[in-house]
């Protein structure tokens, strides 16, 4: 029976950790630059009229960027030179745990600003139907709470990127905090429950049913809930079973930034 918790595991779990991570930083960058050209680049030019809906959609977009590359650096800070000026701070808020302040805080804001930008589109469709209206702002209001409360949850161990040498002592946090997995699994709830809401506020539109439009937001749709799943479901699990504190968070941070490429 596997160890998950001694030394040798813990450095293989790192380092397929740490490989991970790099993968996804990669896409997720190179997602970033060819899609400048859909709204920050048209906002510059003035060729884009500015709306309040950019809003969370630039702040989950620039929260992910930032994820990515503060986790990115996190895992290899080792390895990167010290004359790489990014690294010189970085190194001393990983040195103090203060990098996890910043991770859990930008995974929480992709996540929330992610939900967000698909919430518009039900509560509009619904907005003669009082009832069906306010339970949406009701679930909205919930996870923005949620999101801020697992963002600002009591601090992680700062080790996490520590592995101990072969033979040597195992520290390691207790696991996620659970209003982090209450957080994620209500996530996985909300974005199914906008998916349905969605489709049938289209539905009730008959103009709307057969049009191109609404084939298009049905598949988006379905693909974004599929790729949320696809992120948040491995991570609560490993989260529950708490193999180590390494595989605890080993979809966290992609899973936050992986949200962001599938965002509609």
């Amino acid at each position: 029976m596997i160890d998950w918790k001694s030394p040798e595991v813990l450095a293989h779990c790192k380092e397929a950790s740490g490989l991970f991570i790099t993968i996804i930083l990669g896409v997720y960058l190179c997602y970033f630059c060819l899609t400048l050209k859909d709204v920050e680049l048209p906002l510059l030019r003035r060729n884009l009229r500015f709306s309040m809906i950019f809003i969370p959609y630039l702040i989950g977009r620039y929260s992910a960027a930032a994820l990515s590359i503060i986790v990115a650096v996190w895992t290899h800070h080792d390895s990167i030179p010290l004359r790489v000026t990014i690294v010189r701070p970085l190194r001393s808020s990983i040195a103090h745990g203060i990098h996890l302040i910043w991770v859990k805080v930008l995974n929480s804001f992709t996540v929330i600003f992610s939900s967000m930008n698909i919430s518009f589109r039900p509560l509009v469709l619904w907005k003669t139907v009082k009832p069906a209206w306010y339970f949406l702002l009701l679930l909205f209001l919930v996870h923005i709470g949620l999101g801020l409360a697992a963002g600002f949850a009591p601090k992680l161990e700062h080790r996490w990127g520590q592995v101990p040498d072969r033979g040597g002592p195992s520290r390691f946090a207790p696991g996620l905090p659970q209003i982090v997995l209450a957080f994620y699994i209500y996530t996985i709830f909300y974005d199914t429950i906008l998916l349905v809401l969605t489709i049938l506020g289209l539905s009730r539109e008959n103009s709307a049913r057969n049009s191109p439009l609404w084939i298009k937001l049905r598949i988006q749709g379905v693909q974004y809930l599929v790729a949320a799943m696809v992120v948040n479901i491995p991570m609560v699990v490993l989260g529950v079973l708490h193999l180590n504190s390494i595989m605890d968070l080993f979809f966290a941070a992609p899973g936050g930034i992986l949200r962001r490429v599938h965002n509609l």
